[in-house]
């Protein structure tokens, strides 16, 4: 019983990390786009290609045909939509912004869910859907205190949202080929596809910008890169995913939670990037959604 509850606690702290890891990875994302000029689409294709690769090497092998048609939608419009409209979003705006935006893929589900088979209260749902509109309105407006706000466009809230309508896409097509694979495999394989389909948007931007990038940025872009490749990525990926065998749907939503928290303390750090109080309590109204969906899903079960 003590090994099974370590064993637990230790995914917890994985799942915990994983989630960090991709909010610090969406602040480091920033620093290449603001301070580099890096475009988003090159960072894109090199993070996906390279992760996938990693990936691939640690589950030995690549998703089989079953489901084939399931997972070319899962690993194309799902993760690579979901990877090239968030750094579009983060290009476009910040980190802490384009996290809270994406997570408003877990109200999406949720709705899908109770269409398909009614998997969520209808109470729960609508007061769930009711905490995400008014946390992206206080997020993109900062109401009241709006001229203090960090501006957040048009462009920057349709990205957005088009980015936490793509991770719900990859999150209801993964399941069956997630049962029939495993989770690493899938990411893996779905990195892989999805950065080769990025190839034609980053590959001549890629060349133009690291054909006249200033010898003094050559290692600094270099590390960053890596950092969003290895831990942001290939890292973040293995240890989020490799604890859901273990820790309960709420630990494992709690645990997300810490991706947008990581994003803005990082990005105020390294950044000086602070949203309103009034946005960030828009933020915060967007992870009680969360929490509302899952709670309320846990409740069922």
């Amino acid at each position: 019983m003590n090994t099974e509850r370590a064993m637990r606690y230790r995914m917890l702290a994985y799942a915990i990390v994983g989630s960090a890891l991709w909010g610090l990875s969406g602040t480091v994302s920033s620093i290449l786009f603001d301070r580099y000029g890096m475009p988003f689409s090159t960072l894109v294709t090199i993070r996906m290609v390279f992760s996938g690769l990693i990936l691939l090497a640690i589950s030995r092998g690549f998703v089989g045909m079953r489901h084939i048609w399931t997972f070319l939608t899962f690993a194309i419009p799902g993760l690579f939509g979901v990877q090239i409209l968030y750094l579009a979003t983060i290009s476009y705006s910040n980190a802490p912004v384009a996290t809270l935006l994406q997570f408003l893929f877990f109200p999406m589900v949720a709705v899908y869910d109770y269409a398909m088979s009614r998997g969520i209260s209808l109470p729960y749902l609508v007061f769930s859907l009711i905490l995400s509109v008014m946390g992206i309105y206080e997020l993109t407006t900062g109401f009241p205190t709006g001229g203090e706000s960090v501006r957040i466009g048009t462009l920057t809230t349709a990205l957005g949202l088009a980015t936490a309508a793509a991770a719900a896409l990859y999150t209801v097509t993964s399941s069956k080929v997630v049962k029939e694979y495993g989770g690493i495999k899938t990411v893996s394989s779905g990195m892989l596809i999805g950065g080769i389909v990025s190839v034609p948007f980053g590959s001549y931007s890629g060349y133009l910008y690291f054909y006249h990038i200033p010898h003094g940025d050559v290692l600094p872009v270099i590390g960053l890169t890596l950092f969003v490749i290895i831990f942001g990525t290939a890292l973040a990926f293995y240890l989020y995913i490799g604890s859901m065998r273990y820790i309960s749907p709420v630990e494992a939503a709690v645990s997300g939670t810490l991706e947008p928290v990581a994003a803005a303390l990082s990005s105020y750090m390294l950044l000086g990037i602070g949203l309103s109080a009034m946005q960030y309590f828009g933020g915060l109204l967007i992870l009680l959604a969360i929490l509302v969906i899952v709670m309320a899903k846990n409740r069922r079960y």
